[in-house]
This record gives structure tokens, C-alpha cells and sequence, in this order.
């Protein structure tokens, strides 16, 4: 039985929320109840639940402030519960943290919970959580969490050197000479990394435009990386590729 609280400002919220987990996951049990992030703080110190489902925006702060004053936020799992904002779910999909668009869908509430009941790796959860934490405040996304055979890692993004895909994994190649492999198509990143910084050259590869050294005439076209990996550019996407590389450095 997962122990949870709720802190949300909107009754009709809660009141939805209590009702998807009676139909739904009757093994999360509601413990607590809160409308403030100053309740919240108080309530969730008093009642240390196992899981929080906890809204951004509150009268009197956001659920990342709310966050910031936990001495145990590493310890509870955390499901955001939001209306659309653009620069947040950037950063839960950075840090894969997970979150519930409003108004709430069921399948995605079952879905988010049976992650969350999955999860073992809570050192690596808490990271994420401070990642994400770190990434609001500056309001600025500069690290993508993966998870990789050996556990999740915290990549900068400019040192991503390139990616490239096999079937449905992903290995991502750094400028430090190290690489991880992911079990997430490339497509899913490429949705997910900064255009103005990334670019799809290939059905296979996606380029830091910030690595790229040189393209060369041979078969068809060839991106040299400043580490001296030879990457193929697609015929359909050249003219698109030479013309971002060439805004990029007037």
C-alpha cells in the first residue's frame, strides 16, 4: 500500500484525484490533504507519505518551493500534477520526472503510479529531483538524465558530442570520449533536445552543431566531428543542415 498526500490548491482537484485512485489504484491510500505550500510543508514533515501528488502553481508559492524546504524530498517520490507550462514539462521530460496534465486522464494516472511503484533506484530519483529543482530556479534546461544498463547519468548538453540509434537504443557519444547507451529511440530525442543546438543529419544521427568541424564531399555528403567521427548526412536534409550551420556562425 503506497501512502500518499495530496497538495493542490483547487478542491475539485483533489476531489478528482481521491476519486481516479478509488477506481482505479485502490492501493494508494490518501493520507493527508493540502491547499498551501505552507500546509503542505507542515503536512508532509508530519506525515512522511511515500508518494506526493503535488501541484505547480498555489497561492502563496509554487510545489518547487515546496520542494526546496523538504529536508526529505529525496526520500518521497513525486507526481506533478499541472496545468500547461511549457518551460516545466521541458524540464520533467529532461529529467524523465513525471507529471499529470490537468484535467487528469486516468490511463495517465495508472500509468504514472505503476512507474513510481517500479522504481528502485531512489539515490538516482533524489539526483533527478534536484536536477530538476536546480534547472527551475536558473530557468535554464543544461542537463538530460538517461538511463542507461548501469544507471541513470547526468549528461550536459554541450557535451553531447552526437547520438546514434540502432533498432530502439540510443548511444550517446560525449566530448570527453565516453558514450551510454539508452533504451529510447532517437526520435524520441530528437523531439526532446533544443533544435537551435541539435540537428537530425540522418534517419540515425543526431549532430551537436556545437561538434561539427567540417562536411565532406565524399559519399554524397560527410560530417567530420571535432572528435574525428565521420557521421553521414542525408541528401534531404543537407540544405537545411549547411543552412543552419551557416546562421549559427555569421
Amino acid at each position: 500500500m503506497l501512502k500518499a498526500v495530496i497538495v493542490d490548491d483547487e478542491a475539485a482537484a483533489r476531489i478528482l484525484i481521491k476519486s481516479l485512485l478509488a477506481n482505479y489504484r485502490p492501493n494508494v491510500q490518501i493520507i493527508g490533504e493540502a491547499s498551501t505550500v505552507k500546509q503542505g510543508i507542515k503536512l508532509l514533515a508530519a506525515l512522511r507519505p511515500d508518494l506526493i501528488f503535488l501541484d505547480i502553481k498555489m497561492p502563496d508559492g509554487t510545489g518547487f518551493d515546496l520542494l526546496n524546504q523538504l529536508e526529505h524530498k529525496n526520500k518521497a517520490k513525486v507526481i506533478f500534477t499541472t496545468a500547461y507550462d511549457e518551460f516545466a514539462l521541458k524540464a520533467f521530460q529532461f529529467q524523465a520526472i513525471d507529471y499529470l496534465l490537468k484535467p487528469i486522464d486516468p490511463y495517465q494516472l495508472e500509468r504514472a503510479i505503476d512507474k513510481i511503484q517500479d522504481l528502485h533506484d531512489s539515490q538516482f530519483y533524489g539526483e533527478r529531483i534536484e536536477q530538476l529543482l536546480e534547472a527551475i530556479q536558473r530557468k535554464e534546461v543544461n542537463k538530460l538524465a538517461v538511463s542507461t544498463g548501469e544507471g541513470w547519468v547526468f549528461l550536459k548538453l554541450d557535451e553531447i558530442s552526437h547520438l546514434s540509434s540502432s533498432g530502439g537504443y540510443t548511444t550517446f557519444f560525449s566530448t570527453q570520449g565516453g558514450k551510454h547507451m539508452v533504451a529510447r529511440t532517437i526520435k524520441d530525442y530528437e523531439a526532446l533536445l533544443p533544435k537551435e543546438q541539435f540537428f537530425r543529419v540522418h534517419q540515425s544521427h543526431i549532430v551537436n552543431l556545437q561538434c561539427v568541424k567540417k562536411v565532406l564531399k565524399e559519399d554524397g555528403a560527410i560530417i567530420l566531428m571535432e572528435d574525428e567521427t565521420k557521421i553521414p548526412l542525408s541528401r534531404r536534409k543537407k540544405e537545411a543542415f549547411i543552412a543552419q550551420m551557416t546562421n549559427q556562425s555569421l
